[in-house]
């Protein structure tokens, strides 16, 4: 039951990140329109601040598009607006199924999580020698941060992900209404295996990039407040 709570805490960790990142975008680009007064210079500026997300969450769908065997086009990393939205990067993906494309939709997700996961375990397994260095913990951290407030997907990304979800949820709902298997059995036996102590790990290591979007969301409503 405690490896099963692991997993909830992990869920709601990802969901924090998700609704800080969009707080926090708005309140560094209403900070950036005011340092600069202009709309065009806000946004350039807004999207070199995130450039090194931006290519992590683009280079995410090539990479499993590639893997799934689905044609690319072109990818750009050059701000535009678009219906009122400020789009930071575009990749050109070809006409597939629905499973795939919900597995392209999620992919910034995915790699994003094992990319600050996987950074965060090297830098803490590392630490005399990161302490010794100490200096690479501002890029670091600006990495952290950029990647875990670039990765979530646009609603654009997640076209035909609702469906599949819908697909998923219903014959999990429908196994269990048939008493074909039991979701908390199943679900224990998935905590007891390597994945249960990974997500274990996981939501400690969460803690951090959570705890950088909390310091830069309080800096930037008080810089908010004090203009």
């Amino acid at each position: 039951m405690e490896n099963i709570t692991y997993l909830g805490v992990f869920l709601v960790e990802i969901l924090s990140l998700f609704f800080f990142s969009r707080l926090l975008t708005q309140s560094i680009g209403r900070i950036l329109h005011r340092l600069t007064g202009n709309f065009d210079q806000a946004a350039q500026l807004f999207s070199i601040l995130f450039l090194p997300g931006t290519i992590v969450h683009e280079m995410a769908h090539i990479l499993m598009a590639g893997a799934l065997l689905v044609p690319t086009g072109e990818v750009e990393f050059t701000p535009k607006l678009e219906e009122g939205r400020l789009k930071l990067g575009s990749a050109q993906i070809g006409q597939t199924d629905p499973i795939r494309r919900a597995l392209i939709g999620v992919s910034p997700v995915i790699f994003g999580l094992l990319l600050i996961l996987v950074s965060l375990y090297l830098i803490t397994n590392s630490y005399q020698s990161f302490y010794d260095s100490w200096w690479l913990g501002i890029p670091a951290v600006y990495l952290i941060f950029v990647v875990a407030n670039s990765m979530f997907s646009s609603p654009k990304d997640l076209e035909g992900t609702i469906e599949v979800l819908c697909v998923v949820v219903g014959a999990f709902v429908a196994g269990y209404l048939l008493n074909l298997y039991q979701p908390i059995q199943v679900l224990g036996s998935l905590m007891a295996s390597p994945v249960g102590a990974m997500i274990k790990s996981a939501t400690i290591y969460l803690l951090i990039p959570i705890l950088i979007d909390l310091g830069v969301f309080f800096s930037a409503a008080l810089l908010l407040k004090r203009r």
